[in-house]
């Protein structure tokens, strides 16, 4: 299947045809991927948008590594899920967005629960 790849206007495509895993930095409180050629912030999981460069992709383990260093957990309650990435909650209500909450600090599973039930209409 083919599929539309973006890239930047600004973009030359130097590295059109380069192969290489996205480096992880830390920035702002979150671990974010960069372009191993360019350097530049990865936008897209499969593809730099800024030199063409092409994205291996990251192992299990690298992608668990990922998720740790953001805090990302996920939790289900009745009908509600909430998906945490640093300090940010994002509440689902039956798979729908409804809210997101920015939060002091990362919260932990549990603290997640109590604040799902809260939008569940529990206490």
């Amino acid at each position: 299947m083919n599929r539309i790849r973006n890239y930047a206007a600004s973009g030359d495509l130097k590295n059109l045809g380069k192969r290489g895993k996205p480096y992880f930095v830390e920035e702002y409180g979150i671990t974010l991927p960069f372009c191993p050629f360019c350097h530049e912030l990865a936008y897209e999981k499969t593809h730099c948008v800024f030199c063409g460069a092409e994205f291996e992709e990251l192992s299990k383990q690298e992608l668990e590594e990922q998720k740790k260093a953001n805090h990302e957990i996920t939790v289900k309650y009745k009908n509600i899920t909430i998906h945490q990435v640093c300090c940010g909650a994002y509440v689902f209500r039956d798979g729908k967005f409804i809210s997101h909450a920015s939060l002091t600090k990362p919260q932990n599973e549990k603290q997640l629960l109590q604040m799902a039930k809260h939008y569940a209409g529990e206490k």
